[in-house]
């Protein structure tokens, strides 16, 4: 926080300590809470003037906004959350059927570390505002969060199943309906039946929104977790084929990625995605956005030996061109993971690793997850590398070890599971085992 903004926080924070107390702080507190780069300690302290506030003024029409703001920031702890989760609960329970409830109940079904009982009670709130306002575009903001959550009951999940699809026949053309349409595709649980009509949806959608950003990724959802029959593949990449010949070939990368990557096409479509991939990347390689696709060919484990040491050459020329952008520990990531690197190759992409690494770290552990270093570290972590390497290697550790405590408790998908810190090993060594909204209206 640079020192003009110190002195601020500091004194915003003087006056709270005379006047939080009165109607009008809210304002004050909510500006504290969009304020960047705030210390652990100043903002505990804004934190506390919040929920002092809610208690004082419960039932106040400026709760909702505080709360919105207060339950937004990404930095409060669990105990922190629970304890606005707890006011937010109160105001869902004498306020909560109201058409602006959805802005809390967004908010608290998308934190993963909601308590049991905060849980069960904001499931029920929301199914009962979803009673009342099913109708509502903005019905997608509850559902969604409801959908990925991998926590709810049977009787839960069926009633948020059977209320999503109810409200996506009716919205299926809208642009709200891409958030839950990819929830319902990407979840596990769904029927053979719903996944086909998922699939007829999404292609109407992707063919009426031929040019919305968000299409490359709806397809990827739409191929969802489970293998489809062979129609619905070929349906998918039909409608993904066709999008492409309707584009800019500048706009086309993401969504051509999302056809390479798949292992599962049938023979024909395989060969025209196959003819498109080395056409359009042979003529420039170097391209930004090509990274879309080289990183998932890297990863694709049933190309030719010829495909494989062509999609190598045309990584090298990439990154000769764009390191250290931020967006080359994509590709960083799966070269590394590569076992039939000849010996200089892999050198060339340590090195490339680290330069990208003292580009994009700071020394703290939030920017080390934020801005994706975890998933160059970890594969790094994994090979033989000589003393040099390691030098430049050890001041990231820290680091690394402090990602230990993510809230999650999980180890990003992108990393292999590393439960504690490495032991760095040398050649020849043994591997060791280790949005808110603010405002002054009525709480509705």
């Amino acid at each position: 926080m640079g020192e003009l903004t110190g002195r601020a926080v500091a004194s915003a924070l003087a006056w709270l300590e005379a006047h939080w107390a009165d109607v009008s702080a809210t304002r004050l507190i909510q500006s504290l809470l969009r304020a960047p780069e705030m210390t652990d300690g100043h903002l505990g302290d804004v934190v506390a003037y919040s929920l002092q506030w809610l208690v004082r003024h419960e039932g106040h029409a400026r709760s909702r906004y505080l709360l919105q703001s207060l339950l937004s920031h990404a930095g409060l702890d669990d105990d922190q959350f629970d304890a606005g989760a707890l006011l937010a609960i109160g105001w869902l329970r004498d306020r909560g059927t109201g058409p602006k409830a959805y802005f809390l109940l967004e908010r608290l079904l998308e934190y993963s570390g909601l308590v049991e009982e905060r849980l069960r009670d904001t499931v029920a709130f929301g199914r009962t505002w979803l009673t009342h306002h099913r109708s509502m575009a903005e019905a997608g903001f509850v559902l969604k969060p409801l959908l990925v959550r991998n926590d709810l009951t049977d009787d839960e999940w069926e009633w948020a199943l059977s209320e999503a699809m109810g409200w996506l026949r009716d919205h299926r053309n809208s642009r709200a309906a891409r958030r839950v349409m990819t929830a319902l595709s990407e979840h596990h649980r769904i029927g053979a039946a719903d996944r086909d009509e998922l699939v007829n949806t999404g292609i109407a959608w992707l063919e009426s929104h031929s040019h919305s950003p968000q299409s490359p990724q709806t397809l990827r959802s739409l191929f969802g977790p489970t293998n489809l029959s062979e129609a619905q593949t070929r349906r998918l990449v039909d409608c993904g084929l066709r999008w492409i010949s309707q584009q800019k070939l500048a706009d086309t990368w993401q969504m051509l990625g999302v056809l390479a990557e798949r292992s599962d096409l049938p023979a024909d479509q395989a060969a025209t995605v196959e003819s498109l991939v080395t056409t359009r990347v042979s003529a420039d390689p170097t391209a930004l956005d090509v990274s879309f696709v080289l990183e998932p060919r890297l990863a694709r484990t049933d190309i030719t030996l010829a495909q494989r040491t062509k999609a190598i050459s045309w990584s090298f020329a990439w990154l000769e061109r764009h390191m250290p952008d931020w967006q080359a520990h994509l590709l960083l990531r799966s070269l590394l993971a590569l076992e039939d690197l000849s010996a200089t190759e892999t050198g060339r992409v340590v090195d490339w690793s680290l330069e990208w690494l003292e580009h994009h770290t700071d020394g703290t552990a939030e920017t080390f997850t934020v801005q994706g270093p975890e998933a160059v570290l970890g594969p790094l972590l994994s090979l033989d590398l000589d003393e040099a390497h390691l030098r430049r290697l050890e001041v990231y550790l820290p680091q690394w070890e402090a990602l230990g405590g993510r809230p999650s408790g999980e180890v990003p998908p992108e990393v292999s599971p590393m439960p504690t810190v490495p032991t760095l090993r040398t050649s020849g060594e043994a591997e060791s085992s280790s949005g808110v909204v603010s405002g002054t209206g009525d709480g509705n």
